[in-house]
Parts: C-alpha cells; structure tokens; sequence
C-alpha cells in the first residue's frame, strides 16, 4: 500500500472503516505477519473481542480487548496491530478508544488495563492520548509499563 495514498484517504475517512469481527483465521494472519515469533498465544485470541481497521477492501490493523479472567471488574486491551504502511495515521488511538467504548458497554467493569514494553514508546504516548495513567503492576514482564484508566 502506498502511505501517501493511505493519508490521503485517511484524511476523509473514506474507504476507511473499523468492524469487530470473528474471523480470527484473519487476526491470527494478521498477528504472525506484524508480531512474528511474538505472536499471541492461540487461547489469547479465542478468547478475545477483536476489531479490524480496513482501507479499501485491506485489512491493515487489529486490536482485541476481553474481560479480565482474575478481576471481572477489568477489561483487558490484548493486542493491537499497524501494518507498517499504514502506521502514523492515528489507527492505533482509534483501535484504542474503539475498545475503551466497547468497555463501557459492558456491564459492571470499571477499568480498563492493558501494558507495554518500555521501549514502545509509540504506543505508550497513544494510551496516554486516550486518558491512561501508569499503576504499578507486577504480571507480565519487568521491562514492561502497566496502564489503567478508569471507566
């Protein structure tokens, strides 16, 4: 995909739409081809809501959210996804706020949680954009910053 054109298109939100899916042949697709090695665990993605943003008729990013197993009174942000051509176009926050929306919509959660490592700082600064704060938070890995915004 050629990213000027990508911009341009984004810039009107034509030929640009954001749906939940099941197809999770799609997100797994999608996962391998961005995260490699690092791809989700496959009871990951079973278990979670996921979204998809396309341009055109392209899948170029996912993002998956799902009640927290140990707090049901939390919602998890599980993974999110750009394909590199379509990165810097704000995809992300969208995805992001997409999840927070569907957070609110479900009954008796009050937060929502997700982490990312300490060099990401792309996707740290887009969970600060969109109202998260840091906690302290011990589950995944040292080098990772925990993120908590209420509902």
């Amino acid at each position: 995909m050629n990213t000027a054109i990508a911009r341009e298109s984004l810039g009107t939100y034509s030929g640009l739409r954001i749906q939940q899916t099941r197809d999770l042949a799609l997100i797994r697709r999608l996962d391998a081809r961005l995260f490699g090695n690092a791809r989700a665990q496959p009871a990951a993605i079973d278990s979670s809501t996921w979204w998809v943003a396309y341009l055109g008729d392209r899948a170029v990013a996912f993002a998956g959210a799902r009640v927290c197993k140990t707090d049901l009174k939390l919602v998890y942000l599980s993974r999110c996804g750009v394909l590199p051509a379509a990165r810097g176009l704000g995809l992300q926050r969208r995805l992001i706020r997409c999840r927070i929306a569907w957070a609110r919509r479900q009954a008796g959660r009050k937060a929502v949680i997700t982490y990312t490592l300490a060099h990401n700082h792309h996707s740290s600064n887009n969970l600060i954009r969109c109202g998260f704060r840091l906690y302290d938070g011990k589950w995944i890995a040292a080098d990772a910053l925990y993120w908590w915004l209420d509902l």
